[in-house]
């Protein structure tokens, strides 16, 4: 609501105080409080301070503040409390009228009728009473004393801190939980992550300077910013010096650079980024208004007009966790790392597999090396987060278990519990089978420099995707993707197949013959919020184990930003 806005609904709820508005002015000030919420919380903190100004004691409290220095600003955030605001609305509406003497309203009438009536009362001069004269002006000076005060001394917070890394303001203090007047801001170095009264969550990255307008409106002068609305907060606006991006209940960012160009991307969802003027050499447009969709990015110069850009999926800060040190960026997490017990976020490689006979991670030169028939087929995986398990697939009357949930599957070949070489997340294969530890490795090739997980017939090792919802909670699982291929350069042919699994339901699977004609297959696989297990295997063709090396090249979880009403 504007200033003038504001004034007017004051004088409106005075007039509904003092009884001076018509049934239809009454009716109309109700609708107003009750579908806007400015307006029902001006109305809620009118209320109060009007109940607070009418006994002595409020009049003795304002009397001293008047007179004393103190600094009048509120610093913590005011919450509406939304069933005050109905009572007291109620109480209005079912309020009994102020009955007036019938008698004596007839006498008031009549004599009114008569001086209008006689002549001479248009020549007498209006008597004015001392004592209305000084109730008004005294009306009139509370009237002025509430707007100043509710629209400049008494500011509310608009939004919280409700996290921050390595920030620093020279102007503000912006630590935890600390509450957000509106006003103007800067961040000159860190991450902070501001929510609204409404519910959106915005992270601001430094270098940046904004000012906050209102529990749905943020001024940015220059920086990145990040915002994820919630429904509630539907309609949330970010203005830039040339441009207003008003959200349609989504995920999106923004950046302003030095000059005031604008750049917009939408990760989920979809915006309407709109202008009041835009010129370029060619033509001068009055204003434009565009809706842009998931996964689109623009860039609008005042000078050049608006032109598509790149999107970048690692672009901006997402999210983050001061408690956990924990900066996501719209990275995928790297299922090659968590093989080698590695930071998945950080895509390390390291020399470290997974020994199919007891579910260990270990150096690669500690591992039996050649050909072994499996005593134990399944083997829960010691020492990871996010590895449920390792198997050996054979073939079972009651199905070969796959997971520690105990989910089977029945239609694996007949592999006599063989397999070669533990899972691995380096492309190398011993080149010596004497079943001794250690030895000369030989890198496969694959034609990419990606991180690869190295399996070999027969072998399957299954991820715990709760396991990733857990330790980032605000993050949803939402693609699997890898390439799978053949090694190029293996010394021999033979028959095998690759299988991917989820929650042992086969989404892609692939035979490799016998031959040179090597497998190089793109796989990506949706996941939804129930997905919990995923599995790959590679088994053979009931030819031996002898020369099937099978890569998944860049196997990695892509995630999305959980929606806040998650």
């Amino acid at each position: 609501m504007t200033k003038q806005e504001i004034y007017k609904l004051y004088i409106k709820i005075v007039s509904a105080i003092e009884v001076d508005l018509s049934d239809k002015e009454r009716a109309e000030l109700l609708r107003t409080v009750s579908s806007d919420s400015d307006a029902a919380y001006y109305y809620s903190r009118f209320m109060e301070m009007y109940s607070m100004m009418s006994s002595q004691e409020g009049s003795c409290i304002i009397k001293s503040l008047i007179e004393s220095d103190e600094d009048l600003s509120v610093s913590d955030a005011v919450n509406i409390d939304k069933s005050i605001i109905d009572r007291i609305l109620e109480e209005q509406k079912n309020a009994q009228p102020i009955n007036k003497n019938r008698q004596e309203q007839k006498h008031h009438n009549s004599v009114k009728r008569n001086q209008l009536n006689s002549p001479d009362s248009f020549r007498q001069k209006r008597q004015i009473s001392k004592i209305n004269l000084y109730s008004a002006i005294a009306g009139a000076a509370a009237m002025l004393f509430l707007f100043i005060y509710a629209n400049f001394i008494y500011r509310p917070a608009v939004a919280y801190v409700k996290d921050s890394i390595d920030v620093y303001s020279a102007e503000k203090n912006l630590s935890n939980d600390q509450g957000l007047k509106p006003g103007g801001y800067s961040l000159s170095e860190g991450i902070l992550k501001i929510k609204f009264e409404k519910g959106t969550e915005a992270i601001l990255e430094a270098p940046a300077m904004f000012t906050l307008v209102s529990p749905g409106e943020i001024i940015l002068e220059y920086g990145r910013l990040n915002a994820n609305v919630p429904p509630d907060g539907k309609g949330f606006i970010v203005k830039t010096k040339n441009a207003v991006i008003k959200d349609l209940s989504t995920q999106f960012g923004v950046e302003v650079g030095h000059l005031a160009d604008c750049k917009v991307y939408v990760h989920k969802g979809s915006v309407e980024l709109s202008s009041d003027k835009s010129s370029n050499a060619e033509h001068s447009i009055e204003h434009f208004a565009e809706i842009l969709r998931q996964y689109q990015a623009v860039e609008f110069n005042e000078s050049r007009g608006l032109a598509d850009v790149e999107y970048p999926e690692t672009g901006y800060v997402r999210d983050f966790s001061s408690e956990d040190s924990f900066v996501w960026r719209g990275e995928s997490f790297s299922l090659s790392a968590a093989v080698s017990g590695k930071n998945g976020f950080k895509f390390e490689s390291g020399n470290k597999v997974i020994d199919l006979s007891d579910g260990k991670i270990k150096p690669i030169e500690s591992c039996y090396k050649g050909w072994r028939v499996a005593q134990d087929t399944f083997n829960e995986v010691e020492g990871s987060k996010y590895i449920d398990s390792v198997f050996v697939p054979q073939k079972d009357k009651n199905g070969c278990k796959i997971s520690t949930s105990g989910i089977t599957f029945e239609s694996f070949s007949n592999s006599e519990s063989a397999f070669w070489a533990p899972v691995s997340g380096e492309p190398v294969v011993w080149n010596i089978s004497d079943n001794q530890p250690g030895g000369v490795f030989v890198d496969v090739e694959t034609g990419y420099d990606d991180p690869v997980i190295f399996m070999h017939s027969n072998s399957g090792i299954t991820f715990d995707l709760q396991a990733l919802r857990k330790k980032y909670p605000s993050l949803r699982p939402s693609f699997f993707q890898t390439i799978y291929q053949t090694a190029i350069n293996r010394s021999g042919t033979g028959a095998f197949r690759y299988w991917v699994f989820v929650d042992g339901e086969v989404v892609s699977d692939g035979f490799q013959p016998g031959t040179n004609d090597f497998l190089n297959r793109k796989i990506s696989v949706p996941l939804n919020q129930n997905s919990r297990f995923l599995t790959l295997a590679i088994t053979d063709k009931d030819d031996g184990t002898s020369y099937d090396w099978g890569v998944f090249i860049k196997p990695v979880i892509k995630f999305d930003l959980k929606p806040l009403t998650e």
